[in-house]
């Protein structure tokens, strides 16, 4: 029965005609007696109800995982079902040959040998040892941890109460259910998950780290640190306050502000934004018709905070200062030459010689 099962939902993954990504799935209607679920893209996909719809309509969704008959199955590269689980290291033999920038035999672009990590790069593969400088995590389709000297890979791996699954070196949610733009269990929009920010969008869950440097869910505030190399969550207190969020550039920020600092409409403020004093006040939309203003007082955001111009088209923005009264940096950087100077989060100058150039990357100065 199981093997018959499996061979009708990969009959199913084989036959899928239009294969699309997961931000087009939210938006694709099917037809729920006749569509057939399999793999497409390295997500499992299903058609299930969709109360906005008419009737026998769906929505197609994607899954990281499906489970059949108690066992989790996730879809590898070649859109293969594969079990998920803990996945031994080969023991011995010789290196692994990489072909297209895949192990040879395999769907990853990554497998650990003989207590080494190889990383296929086109025909060539790159080899890290189990050592001090080793750094745990996803490595093409699988996780891999460096532990008292024993290296080993994964197929699926825990983050709290989550299980995560690898996806072309980016951990995927893998055990959480998505519902009316819930996580179901955690009755919240947003979710962290290794090094990445989640939305469930509808009933798609959406990885949302490349869009916003920080964002609100109720009064609750996700934000990238730097210095963490991770999303951090904070909750903006008691109910006077609230989490708004407004845009900059390609990315959407968010602040824990005062209530009574927000008013419907914009005005005269903009995106671009100015300072008045200390304060940022700013429109949180590109359009000043639909969007509020915002006056964010920037010493409530963090003690180190000032309110300044980052970038002409950038405008103004919330920085952690430092240096001197007469060479004021901060954290959004500038560039003298092909040097980066800037501001740590803790405050603290320092300062990088760029080999290719310094710019301005839309968001902050960094080295090109």
């Amino acid at each position: 029965m199981k093997k018959s099962l499996l061979a009708l939902i990969l009959l199913g993954a084989a036959s899928l005609i239009g294969a699309c990504s997961d931000e087009d799935h939210s938006k694709t209607s099917c037809n729920m007696d006749e569509y057939e679920k399999g793999c497409s893209n390295g997500s499992y996909l299903t058609c299930e109800f969709d109360s906005e719809s008419k009737k026998g309509l769906g929505v197609v969704v994607a899954h990281a995982t499906v489970t059949i008959e108690g066992v989790e199955y996730a879809c590898n590269t070649s859109d293969q079902l594969e079990k998920v689980g803990n996945v031994q290291p080969q023991p011995g033999g010789d290196e692994p040959v990489c072909k297209d920038g895949r192990i040879e035999g395999s769907s990853s672009s990554a497998a650990v040998y003989n207590n080494s990590l190889y990383r296929c790069e086109g025909d060539s593969a790159k080899k890290s040892k189990c050592d001090d400088d080793f750094v745990n995590g996803c490595y093409g389709n699988i996780y891999v941890d460096c532990i008292d000297g024993k290296m080993a890979q994964h197929r699926s791996y825990k983050e709290g109460d989550l299980t995560l699954v690898c996806r072309n070196d980016k951990p995927v949610l893998s055990n959480v259910e998505c519902k009316n733009s819930k996580f179901t269990d955690f009755k919240q929009h947003l979710l962290i998950a290794g090094d990445q920010l989640y939305a469930c969008d509808g009933t798609q869950i959406k990885n949302v780290s490349s869009k916003y440097n920080s964002a609100c869910d109720g009064t609750k505030r996700f934000y990238y640190d730097a210095s963490e190399g991770r999303y951090l969550s904070e909750d903006c207190g008691d109910s006077a306050h609230i989490c708004e969020e407004y845009q900059k550039g390609d990315l959407t920020y968010s602040a824990c502000m005062n209530a009574k600092d927000v008013t419907e409409g914009c005005g005269t403020a903009n995106v671009y934004g100015n300072c008045d004093k200390n304060v940022l006040v700013i429109c949180s939309s590109k359009d000043n018709r639909r969007g509020k203003t915002l006056r964010i007082n920037c010493r409530e955001q963090s003690i180190s905070k000032s309110c300044v111009m980052v970038e002409d088209d950038y405008g103004y923005d919330c920085a952690i200062e430092c240096g001197s009264i007469r060479n004021r940096y901060n954290d959004f950087g500038t560039c003298e030459g092909n040097t980066l100077k800037y501001c740590t989060q803790s405050g603290e100058y320092d300062e990088i010689s760029c080999n290719n150039g310094c710019g301005f990357n839309g968001s902050y100065y960094d080295c090109l």
